[in-house]
């Protein structure tokens, strides 16, 4: 098979964070002129700290001059750490991962071809809700970045907005400072 592979990780979150799930989707166009029955594509990381539902992190490629496309969700371990940079690679490979066509237990009419994939992200720190100057913690730091945001009518901002009814005011600074006092 002559893969070419294409990653993508979709939703629209992107919080690389310790214990969070994402989907990775996956497309394959199989650019060789015969099916390509034991041949696919095998999902791997840099990190420990990644893993796949799909506990072989294999799949098949099957039929000629087609694109097919998987989905399988990424899983980072609490043990990720903050920063950590983590690469998914996706590379063309049998199913029972031989050197060569003359070492596969299989009758393959060619060895596997094409390119490798990989795409990357860092995971960022878990950020609470009112730490807008992320610091790591709930103080009066954070009341004066509210103040600055509802002043200079900036954008909203989802951690800034204490309340959640959709606007950043008066009563999320209220909501702040009597979580703070607390």
């Amino acid at each position: 098979a002559n893969l070419d592979i294409q990653l993508e990780l979709s939703g629209s979150d992107n919080l690389f964070i310790p214990g969070s799930i994402h989907t990775l989707d996956i497309s394959v166009i199989n650019n060789s002129p015969f099916d390509a029955h034991y041949a696919g594509y095998l999902l791997s990381s840099n990190s420990p700290n990644i893993q796949f539902s799909n506990s072989s992190n294999w799949f098949y490629v099957v039929f000629e001059n087609t694109i097919g496309f998987d989905h399988t969700n990424i899983i980072i371990g609490n043990n990720a750490s903050v920063g950590e940079e983590i690469i998914i690679y996706a590379e063309p490979n049998h199913i029972n991962d031989c050197e060569n066509c003359e070492d596969c237990d299989i009758d393959c009419n060619e060895c596997y071809a094409g390119g490798n994939s990989q795409i990357s992200f860092s995971i960022i720190p878990v950020q609470l809700i009112g730490d807008v100057n992320v610091d790591g913690s709930l103080n009066v730091l954070d009341v004066v970045v509210i103040v600055n945001l509802i002043l200079n009518e900036q954008s909203y901002n989802e951690f800034a907005d204490m309340n959640s009814d959709g606007d950043i005011n008066v009563q999320d600074i209220i909501v702040l400072i009597n979580i703070i006092l607390e």
